[in-house]
């Protein structure tokens, strides 16, 4: 078989056009020597990388189909019998093999994507609280300060802990509220008045007592939250967010209740949560998960420790949905994800990155393995098929 013949098989095989008899020539002519499988995984990924960059619209495909039709001339009557339009694809690809164009292309789409992805950088400790009086206060990475509440309350804010509530007294008449708001973008993370540790993850709100009462330990929250309770058997823990409700003695478990999302998912990492809505109630062990709808309520065994890596400044994706994936990354990076294809957001995929890499990084680890591209409008990210 020469080349023209080898390329065409390259061609239909990345169209998804080869029979099943060709498929298995193609498999007997790649496992008859190592040269044979490189020689093909590089004209598959000219091919696509030539689709990618748009060196398919540059070359005039009559020209390309010219430089070869004379030694399609003499070729036995089968190949006569293929479509010439199907051939200028092979001609194109066999002149993309042969010149520089497709690595100048490549070159000039890698500069300008660097250039533009530079420019969108992973999230950061920032936040606004807002104090029960109605003063906001805006959290930088470096803020240092300490606030004082109308009850006495010492809020000391920066450090590792980043905020942390000291009570003066645990007789509190009425509550007062603060409420932390984490932007796109950002992170924070604080220790309440009873020695609770909370994380919070990109656009996410919690309003919570400055100094919890007798009764129950109540937060409210919107968006993601991984908490660690310090255990008081007297006092309910409860995190309420939507129409899910979730209450513990002492524990460590994630929440993430998204606006514009249909489900509540409650994750258990440590300890014993109960769950519910107004449809009845679970209780979960470590490694459950509770997914709530208004009208639903069900548990499932997931990965713990990946649905709240987060915390730790990491991405982990176990057999995830594209469109998962994209919501995360558009809270972290602050960026918005289009699919061309809505199809697309149901690919799954499993792997990790940390947090802090550029955005570039990890969209190259899942052009590479979901097989899919990101192409960077201002700060849109269209997402289509290559």
């Amino acid at each position: 078989m020469n080349e023209e013949e080898l390329v065409s098989y390259v061609v239909r095989y990345c169209k998804h056009e080869l029979s099943e008899e060709e498929y298995r020539f193609l498999q007997r002519w790649l496992e008859e020597k190592q040269e044979n499988r490189q020689t093909f995984r590089e004209w598959v990924r000219t091919y696509r990388q030539g689709r990618k960059v748009g060196c398919w619209d540059g070359i005039q495909e009559e020209q390309a189909w010219e430089q070869i039709s004379c030694r399609l001339s003499a070729s036995p009557r089968k190949r006569r019998r293929l479509w010439k339009e199907w051939w200028k694809q092979v001609a194109i690809l066999i002149l993309l093999l042969g010149s520089g164009l497709l690595y100048y292309s490549l070159q000039q789409l890698q500069e300008s994507r660097e250039t533009a992805l530079s420019q969108i950088v992973p999230g950061s400790r920032k936040a606004v609280l807002r104090l029960s009086d109605g003063r906001e206060v805006t959290l930088e990475k470096e803020t240092t300060c300490v606030l004082t509440e109308e009850d006495g309350t010492r809020i000391s804010v920066g450090g590792q802990e980043h905020i942390v509530y000291q009570a003066v007294s645990q007789e509190q008449e009425k509550l007062a509220y603060n409420t932390i708001t984490v932007p796109r973008g950002g992170e924070y993370s604080l220790v309440l008045s009873d020695g609770t540790r909370v994380w919070l993850n990109a656009e996410t709100e919690l309003t919570y007592p400055t100094v919890f009462g007798k009764g129950e330990r109540k937060l409210m929250l919107k968006g993601e939250a991984c908490f660690e309770v310090v255990t008081d058997t007297a006092r309910p823990f409860i995190v309420e967010s939507f129409y899910n409700r979730v209450e513990v003695l002492g524990t460590r478990f994630n929440v993430s209740a998204y606006t514009g999302k249909s489900a509540v998912k409650t994750t258990l990492l440590r300890g014993k949560v109960k769950v519910s809505n107004r449809k009845g109630q679970l209780v979960l062990s470590p490694g459950e998960q509770a997914v709530c709808l208004e009208e639903e309520i069900e548990k499932c065994e997931v990965d713990a420790r990946a649905v709240a890596a987060w915390v730790d400044g990491t991405f982990e994706f176990e057999n995830m949905s594209l469109g998962e994936i994209t919501d995360q990354l558009g809270r972290w990076y602050d960026v918005d994800f289009v699919f061309a294809d809505p199809q697309l957001k149901a690919i799954t995929f499993t792997g990790a990155a940390t947090r802090y890499r550029e955005l570039d990084f990890v969209l190259r680890m899942l052009e590479e393995l979901a097989r899919v591209r990101f192409q960077l409008e201002n700060k849109t990210i269209r997402v289509s098929k290559i």
